[in-house]
């Protein structure tokens, strides 16, 4: 799967021309005091606005769906479990537990209690890719 960067790109360039429009407002109302006291000035006031709008567990969870109706994850197939795909994937154990509590509440996937979580029957994964169309 091919990721493109260029938004993240963007994203990061925006988020540098708002730091250096930051500094240079700071420096002004400072009377261009040293370094130090801008790297503390940001430090307390200065969060970089997220890169995207979407959570990272709804974006995982909108990949995994991709992958359950395309085809590539397979009906009655058992997933990863939580711990094994946030640690392939990079990112928390409860990012992927609730990317894969989206996916149950669209019934894509199922839990099966002491067995894991599993890909919806092909019958449950037709549906919904009737629906997504519509």
């Amino acid at each position: 799967m091919v990721v493109s960067c260029l938004p993240a790109v963007i994203a990061y360039c925006w988020v540098l021309f708002q730091a250096v429009r930051s500094a240079r407002s700071y420096f002004d109302e400072h009377d261009g005091r040293g370094l130090r006291e801008l790297v503390r000035y940001f430090r307390y006031t200065y969060t970089p606005p997220s890169l995207s709008a979407t959570p990272l567990s709804q974006q995982l969870a909108d990949t995994l769906r991709a992958q359950i109706l395309t085809g590539k994850i397979p009906p009655d197939r058992e997933l990863l479990t939580e711990a094994a795909l946030s640690e392939e994937l990079g990112v928390g154990r409860s990012t992927s537990a609730r990317a894969i509590a989206h996916l149950r509440a669209s019934s894509l996937v199922v839990f099966v209690p002491g067995r894991g979580a599993f890909t919806a029957t092909a019958d449950v994964i037709a549906r919904a890719k009737r629906s997504e169309q519509r």
